[in-house]
């Protein structure tokens, strides 16, 4: 008479345990990457949150020269923040056309500044701040301030 021997239930369970952590440890391979990526991003996207250069003010100063005057302050409250790379400061007119001047990337945190912009004849809609961080690791963030409506009734 033949025996049939078979594997016992704990060389069965074992067995089973060992393809489980085996399936478990190459999922993980493939899956840690992509957490740690997404770990600094989310690190990242806190900078402009903690981080800001935001216009205070956008008035029209000299309506004979369409003249107008941008006032805007810098916060960074960031330890990844080393400086600001680049600050572009954007002015949208009621046609639609955009201006972009330059502004001041050395602009100490908490300080404030302003800039002056010819509007050429027309009313100015909004202005907005591009600023680009350098971090300390490496990359740069690209922050936008929130549009600000700008005042075209001429100060006296």
């Amino acid at each position: 008479m033949h025996s049939k021997r078979g594997l016992s239930d704990v060389v069965t369970t074992v067995l089973i345990i060992l393809l489980v952590v085996a399936a478990v440890a190459s999922i993980w391979v493939f899956i840690q990457p992509t957490l740690k990526s997404a770990g600094s991003g989310i690190q990242r996207g806190q900078v402009c949150l903690t981080s800001s250069v935001e216009p205070l003010s956008c008035k029209l100063s000299n309506a004979t020269t369409s003249t107008y005057n941008v006032a805007y302050r810098r916060t960074t409250d960031n330890a990844l923040v080393k400086n600001v790379s680049s600050m572009k400061i954007t002015l949208e007119l009621s046609d639609g056309t955009v201006i972009t001047k330059d502004g001041d990337i050395n602009l100490a945190n908490g300080a404030s500044n302003s800039t002056a912009f010819g509007a050429g004849n027309k009313s100015v809609k909004q202005v907005s701040i591009v600023t680009e961080y350098l971090l300390n690791d490496g990359p740069k963030q690209t922050c936008t301030s929130p549009p600000l409506t700008c005042d075209n009734t001429a100060s006296s």
